[in-house]
């Protein structure tokens, strides 16, 4: 095996230097400028937490692109110039025994909590965790949607985090954020997609 040995020339360093910083600030501005053409989102919860009503929302009523089925509804649209593809995952206990396999491939993850469900307390968190604690997940981010906020009865967002035990996962370095949301006024459902596109913008990786 042959090694050649290049010898630098010093009054180039500087040179190369700045080349290297040039191309590194490049770089930098050409991922802010990078959108996907496309952002795949899979959305989990337990049944009835409001999951299919707020795609319909952010959809503007569009119905599913492929047939209806007991495991997945896919969904694809635009919000502004950006195109999403949702997947919405059943949330029945068989299905999230296998929740990691199907978000893997996810770009961004949405969990559908119902703030007005306190009866389901452990199964709530127990799925959430699920999600939050599986290292498989670690690099996608999670948006956590406090949904029926709308309801008078519902917890609050600070009570959720607490009610929930999820303090730590929300101070992780890991991108993770809870929003209140309604499916019914559309309240934080915006804003909760704004959110996720800039953290896959800036992630190309993901």
């Amino acid at each position: 095996m042959w090694i050649y040995k290049v010898k630098q020339n010093p009054s180039t360093k500087h040179e190369t230097v700045s080349l290297c910083a040039l191309f590194g600030i490049m770089g930098a501005a050409i991922s802010q400028l990078w959108t996907p053409p496309i952002i795949q989102v899979g959305f989990v919860g337990l049944p009835s937490t409001g999951k299919t009503t707020i795609i319909h929302k952010l959809s503007q009523g569009q119905k599913p692109t492929l047939p209806l089925t007991d495991t997945v509804n896919t969904t694809r649209f635009f919000q502004g110039s950006q195109e999403y593809c949702i997947f919405d995952y059943s949330g029945n206990e068989k299905l999230r025994a296998i929740w990691r396999k199907l978000l893997f491939r996810m770009q961004a993850i949405v969990f559908v909590i119902d703030s007005t469900d306190r009866a389901n307390k452990e199964e709530t968190r127990e799925a959430l965790w699920q999600v939050l604690r599986e290292e498989m997940l670690d690099p996608q981010p999670v948006l956590i949607l406090a949904n029926k906020q709308d309801n008078p009865k519902a917890l609050s967002v600070l009570e959720l985090i607490a009610y929930l035990e999820i303090e730590k996962d929300l101070e992780k370095t890991r991108k993770c954020r809870i929003i209140a949301t309604s499916s019914i006024t559309g309240e934080g459902l915006v804003e909760g997609l704004e959110w996720m596109r800039q953290i896959v913008r800036t992630n190309p990786s993901y």
